[in-house]
């Protein structure tokens, strides 16, 4: 519903003074993707990539993920699979005190991992990291290596099970690969120096 606003929210939050901004799309059973809405998002992202472009030559480096992040996996050979393992590399904290692997299962009470007070349950846990991996019908893709496609978050959120993609965002990943190697080629281009020195020891 709010896709049409994205270029003006990436402008507002980088005229606020942030340094970098994380945008991922909404997941779940009440969310619903259209066509119409994923070519909205295309259109935004036809907005972006110039704006952010501009910055870049201006010595600007307001980062925006998935973005920026795309292009430094790509130059150090980063995969992106790993910022997601259920339970590995990082947890969410509710209110309450209780831990989770990830800040969209915030509400639901059969992902807690434990508490601040009681720690982390290690055997759920251990569950949970074994439900990371890439889906079979990944597998032979050009982009497995590239795409989120073994985050156990989304896959639940979309499919309701860890280890099945949905068609959107296979359709997102793609799109936001090509337009992340769009905006790197261009600045490459356009200062290759200043590109590597960017982009090339950030992960």
């Amino acid at each position: 519903d709010t896709c049409g606003k994205l270029f003006e929210s990436v402008k507002l939050i980088h005229d606020l003074g942030f340094k970098s901004m994380v945008c991922n799309p909404a997941y779940g059973e009440k969310v619903t993707w259209t066509d119409e809405a994923l070519d909205e998002l295309r259109a935004q992202y036809d907005l972006i990539l110039p704006y952010l472009k501009e910055l870049f030559l201006q010595g600007d480096e307001f980062r925006l993920a998935p973005l920026h992040s795309k292009i430094s996996d790509l130059l150090t050979g980063n995969d992106p699979s790993r910022y997601c393992h259920l339970g590995v590399r990082q947890l969410a904290v509710a209110y309450d005190g209780k831990l989770y692997p990830c800040t969209s299962f915030l509400h639901l009470p059969d992902w807690c991992l434990g508490s601040v007070e009681d720690g982390v349950h290690e055997e759920r846990r251990r569950e949970m990291v074994k439900m990371c991996f890439i889906p079979e019908p990944c597998k032979d893709c050009d982009l497995k290596m590239r795409c989120t496609n073994s985050c156990g978050c989304a896959n639940i959120l979309n499919t309701g099970s860890p280890d099945m993609i949905s068609p959107m965002q296979c359709e997102y990943e793609r799109m936001i690969i090509e337009y992340a190697d769009s905006l790197g080629d261009q600045l490459f281009e356009a200062k290759p120096e200043a590109f590597f020195r960017s982009f090339k020891g950030r992960t």
